[in-house]
């Protein structure tokens, strides 16, 4: 008999007593686990799915863009937050951003994006409308000079950091709806929230002028919403950083702005080496009444304070946060952003009706003498830079 006939024989017999012991090769055990997260943990690459120890829940973004293997998620429609009038789709916003974060958007939710982005983006304020300005700075931390040149376009509420190389890297709420939007349609997963409405972004620069494109990594799954960054340099180098996170169920069903969602408010906070690679975030506070722009600074390595729309101490370093009566503060602060000076003094930047303000203290607890700092109006994120305090700010105009 012919050799190779016979070696075909035989392939032939095996195959079938492997399929008879339901041992058969399947092409589904090559696909990845829909719910690997951004840490590149592969764990759990079996494609089994009834293990669901690996599968995020609703408000979590995932790390695979084939939205063929699973259905996508069911979200509940969050709750009506009052925007139903100018609201231009029927999808619950909630639903879309769940599905968009994770890379599951169906044609249908991706056409409603489309119609969200051109309506909203001429029409309504947000961080695709807002620009990062400055530096702008001073001898003081008082008062303020410099031209208001755009740093960053389609970016809101930024916070800077000068490295200890006198490199910066800026994070912020990024607006680019365009990118937002070429995503979705890729199926491509966003790994710091939903780009363009409630997601973060970053830029790296030299001098603080010069900006450029930057990816951000989180080691973990984060909400569908990331925004309102606030990042404190930690005594051993590294960085944390905080920011407000809201779950995909608990976004409003008809507006966009996270600050209209009901109470409580989640603060989480990560930590990163490079500003840019950051670890699987924790919630460090709720704040029962709603809380945004978070504001946190330490007076030694376990006694830190800080405000999420009310005052918050920590003795545990920042890692987690309780209420305070301690803080003296001039006001309601908005959007505030402390720093201290190399002479200990501490200044607290944040708007006002008239523009940005600036508090003092002396020993970061109790803060007076709010004045104009002559910085225009927007959001401020403050660097000292050794005698000189140089200042970024963020909005609209």
């Amino acid at each position: 008999m012919d050799g190779a006939a016979v070696i075909g024989d035989v392939v032939s017999m095996i195959v079938l007593l492997l399929t008879a012991c339901g041992t058969a090769p399947s092409d589904t055990a090559t696909r990845r686990d829909s719910g690997a997260t951004d840490s590149g943990d592969t764990g759990s690459d079996t494609g089994d799915t009834s293990d669901t120890s690996d599968t995020p829940d609703t408000s979590e973004t995932a790390d695979s863009g084939d939205s063929g293997d699973t259905a996508p998620l069911e979200i509940p429609p969050g709750p009506d937050c009052e925007g139903g009038d100018t609201y231009p789709v029927e999808t619950p916003l909630n639903v879309l951003v769940g599905h968009v974060v994770r890379g599951e958007a169906s044609e249908a939710e991706i056409a409603d994006l489309r119609v969200i982005a051109e309506d909203w983006a001429p029409s309504h304020q947000g961080p695709w409308v807002h620009e990062v300005r400055g530096p702008l700075t001073s001898s003081d931390g008082l008062a303020f000079s410099g031209a208001r040149d755009v740093a960053i376009s389609a970016a809101s509420v930024a916070e800077v950091t000068r490295l200890t190389d006198g490199s910066y890297v800026a994070l912020y709420v990024d607006g680019d709806l365009d990118l937002a939007l070429a995503m979705a349609e890729a199926h491509e997963p966003m790994a710091a929230g939903m780009i363009g409405l409630g997601g973060l972004g970053a830029s790296t620069s030299p001098d603080g002028r010069t900006w450029t494109p930057a990816a951000l990594t989180f080691a973990g799954p984060v909400p569908a919403y990331v925004v309102d960054p606030e990042v404190l340099a930690l005594a051993d180098g590294r960085y944390a950083l905080y920011f407000l996170g809201v779950a995909a169920e608990d976004l409003c069903a008809d507006e966009a702005d996270p600050f209209k969602v009901p109470g409580p408010h989640h603060l989480y906070r990560a930590e990163s080496e490079d500003l840019l690679n950051w670890s699987a975030p924790t919630e460090a506070w709720q704040n029962p009444i709603g809380g945004t722009d978070p504001a946190v600074w330490c007076l030694d390595r376990d006694a830190c304070y800080g405000w999420f729309s009310a005052p918050m101490v920590s003795t545990d370093g920042g890692i987690t946060f309780a209420a305070t009566g301690a803080l003296v503060l001039v006001g309601t602060p908005q959007i505030p952003d402390v720093v201290q000076l190399a002479d200990g003094t501490w200044r607290m930047y944040s708007l006002a009706a008239s523009g940005i303000e600036v508090a003092s203290s002396a020993d970061g607890r109790t803060f007076s003498g709010a004045a104009a700092a002559g910085a225009g109006a927007g959001s401020p994120s403050a660097v000292v830079n050794g005698g000189t305090v140089e200042l970024w700010v963020s909005g609209g105009d």
